[in-house]
Formats: C-alpha cells, structure tokens, sequence
C-alpha cells in the first residue's frame, strides 16, 4: 500500500507538470523571440552559441515524455490496486510507449534543426541555402509521422484506460467515460486526416483530461493514507 501511495502521489505531480511544458509554449509570448520564416529559424538555430539554447527548449519540451511515463506508471499501480485486469494493464502500457516516441522526436527535431542550421549558415552560396531549406522541409515530414505514431499510442492509452476507470473506486464513470470518449475521437480525426494533423484539433481537451486525472491521482493518495491509518 505504501508503495502505491508514493507513486501514485508522484504520478499526479509529474502529470500536472507535464501539462504545464506542454502548454507552456501556447500561453508564453515566445513568438516573437523566433523569426518565423522557415530559413529565419534555421538562420538562427545555426548561430554560434546558439546551439545548446535551442536543445534546452527542445529538452525542456521533451521532459513532458519523461514525466508523462512515471505518470503512466503510478496510473497502472492506481488502477491495478483492486485487481489486475487487461485494460488498466495495456493502458499504461500503450501510454508508456506513447510518451517515449513523443520524447524521441522532439529531441531528434531539435538535433536536427541545430545542425541544419549550422550547416544553412555555412552554405557557400544561395543555391546550396536553398537546397539545405528544400531538405529541411522534407525532413519535417518524418516529425509528422512520429507525430501520429505518438497520437495512436495515446490515444488507445486514453481509451483502454478510460474503460478501466469506469468501476473504479478512485476514479469513476466521469473520467472513465471522458476518457474512452476524448481518445476515441481523437484516434479518428487522426487516422481520417493522416499524415496531416487533423482538424478540429481535441489536443487542449485531452490536455485537461490528463491534468483531471493527474488531480485524481493526488486525492487518492491522500485517501489511501487515510485508508491506512484507520484502526
């Protein structure tokens, strides 16, 4: 029991930390810090010192991956504390899985703008600039599909957990509910747009479902050590 209140108490504050940097660069006024021309940000990237800046953004934004897999974790503890069932079994699983791909491509976006850009900034002439920007291009198209591989994992995370959450204890119908629903339709606008990301976008609305979550994660903590000290 103990062990389930530690991570689950650690769970839910990686949670609403993690919704906090992802959130983060919507609210922050950081636009116009970087040019927004695709051969003005490399142009940028590329400069000299630069370098690690960037790749601390780029980090900082793939701790989300980071926090979100401990917040996994304590979710499977949760909702495996009545008894191990498939569902709360493969969802933290599929969520762990997610949350990995989604660190890994935010640091392979930032390696790759870095170099890109120092080699932009190296560039003999405009022919070869204009060469490096056409690959630039392209290679952002890889982002689009390790974009949709973290979408399907997530996404499938939300449902399977969601169902697990219906006759919890500690979590409910509501969540449960809002969980199946929010990662159904959020796998079909995926798939249906794919590659392009789709439109209307429910990101922010599972954004909130995570950070409900995360909260939930916290009162029961405390509720298992109330559980715990009672005679």
């Amino acid at each position: 029991m103990e062990e389930q209140k530690r991570l689950a108490k650690l769970g839910g504050v990686c949670g609403i930390l993690a919704v906090i940097l992802f959130m983060a660069p919507i609210f922050l006024p950081i636009s116009g810090l970087v040019p927004q021309t695709t051969q003005g940000f490399l142009a940028t990237a590329g400069e000299q010192g630069k370098g690690p800046l960037f790749m601390a953004v780029y980090f900082s934004i793939a701790a989300v991956g980071v926090l979100g897999i401990v917040l996994m974790l304590g979710l499977y503890k949760l909702l495996n504390i009545e008894g191990s069932t498939i569902a709360a079994t493969l969802g933290p699983l599929f969520g762990i899985l997610g949350f990995l791909v989604l660190a890994e491509m935010i640091v392979v976006q930032g390696t790759v703008t870095v170099y890109m850009g120092e080699l932009f900034n190296q560039a003999a002439n405009s022919w070869e600039q204009q060469r490096l920007l056409t690959l630039f291009r392209g290679l952002r198209f890889v982002d689009l599909g390790l974009d949709l591989v973290w979408d399907i994992f997530i996404t499938i995370s939300m449902i399977l957990m969601g169902y697990a959450m219906l006759r919890h204890r500690y979590f409910g119908k509501v969540l449960g509910s809002a969980g199946i629903v929010i990662g159904a339709l959020l796998l079909f606008f995926n798939l249906w747009s794919a590659p392009v990301p789709p439109t209307p976008d429910l990101g922010p609305v599972a954004v909130l479902w995570v950070l409900a979550v995360s909260i939930q994660m916290l009162r029961t903590a405390k509720l298992l050590r109330a559980d715990s000290n009672a005679p």
